[in-house]
């Protein structure tokens, strides 16, 4: 395992944006903990029971046949498998459901084939587990098929599902977003992280399409920074920390260039992406892609305006000749030489 250092972190002072970034992230985080653990507690029980679980499934399933040109081929076959009484294939329809933003909101209200006492149960616990998703964090500021306002586009990024999702992407926005601010601005920054956030849930919409279930986490955001540095520092080799087994000799620090750092992220997102099935949800590849290509963008849109208006550049390090055009190489020459390193 490799993982990039860069510059490691830097202080408050030098990075002020990253920081406030990282701020905003964990108040949001720790204080929607407690709703979160509350309301997922409510839905976890109910997903947890098996009965609930298959009673929805063969509902679901013969929702499925009723609108066959909605589904997939896949869905109708699992939802035909269902209707036949396969175990397996009513849990799995009966989990599915909980996606499918139009089931939800039509379902409940609709006649079905089977035990009428077991629908309307069904249809009183489907209340009990919507009402506690309205309260959860993830749904409040999620983007979701039922909710796609223009702030839900920003307010998704600062939500995550859980520490470890929490703690991965802060990790690299305070990685990455130490190596750039200093470099673009704060203002840039912002901008850049926000806008490929923006255009990665974009993205993740138009390849895998809207659910009932939430799009969070500032993954795509963060892969936007992670592009823009690999674009600018491209062949610029930088610190990696590898770690093999924990011993001495197996754990230690390598230089490699940039663009490993894209080819290592893009590569595994494209191959989630590519063995991901879209109507069984999961990460959000689509996401990710969509933030790196929208954050290349902007790294040549930077390179464009730095190469055609030179003399902008005279408080990003020594002197230019006004008139000369001036490269990536040489404005990231002009930082090292006033103390940063990589």
């Amino acid at each position: 395992m490799i993982i990039p250092i860069l510059n490691g972190l830097l202080r408050f002072s030098q990075a002020p944006i990253t920081w406030i970034l990282f701020i905003v992230h964990g108040l949001i985080y720790f204080m929607g903990a407690l709703p979160a653990i509350q309301s997922q507690a409510i839905i976890d029980d109910l997903l947890d029971d098996e009965h609930f679980i298959r009673v929805q499934g063969r509902i679901f399933a013969q929702y499925v046949e009723a609108h066959p040109t909605d589904y997939s081929k896949l869905m109708q076959r699992l939802a035909e498998k269902a209707s036949q009484g396969d175990p397996e294939k009513l849990e799995l329809m009966g989990t599915l459901a909980i996606r499918n933003a139009r089931f939800l909101a039509e379902g409940p209200e609709l006649e079905y084939r089977g035990d009428q006492v077991q629908i309307t149960r069904w249809k009183s616990r489907l209340k009990v587990l919507q009402n506690s998703q309205d309260r959860h964090p993830s749904y409040v500021l999620g983007l979701t098929a039922d909710d796609m306002g223009l702030t839900k586009w920003v307010s998704y990024i600062f939500v995550h599902s859980g520490p470890y999702h929490f703690i991965g992407n802060m990790f690299f926005l305070l990685i990455f977003g130490s190596m750039l601010e200093p470099l673009i601005g704060g203002l840039a920054l912002l901008v850049i992280y926000l806008l490929t956030g923006m255009i990665g849930a974009g993205v993740f919409l138009l390849m895998t399409g809207a659910t009932a279930a939430p799009l969070i986490g500032a993954s795509g955001a963060v892969s936007g920074l992670m592009s823009l540095f690999c674009l600018i520092y491209w062949r610029t080799p930088v610190r990696f920390m590898y770690f093999v087994l924990p011993s001495a000799h197996y754990t230690g620090f390598i230089f490699l260039p940039a663009w490993i750092v894209l080819v290592m992220f893009a590569a595994s997102d494209v191959a989630g992406y590519l063995s991901a099935v879209p109507d069984f949800g999961g990460v959000a590849y689509a996401a990710h892609l969509g933030g790196e290509g929208a954050a290349l963008l902007a790294g040549l849109v930077l390179y464009l305006l730095r190469y055609r208006k030179p003399q902008r550049l005279a408080t990003a390090g020594p002197e230019f000749p006004v008139g000369r055009p001036i490269s990536i190489a040489e404005v990231i020459d002009s930082v090292r030489v006033r103390g940063s390193h990589l």
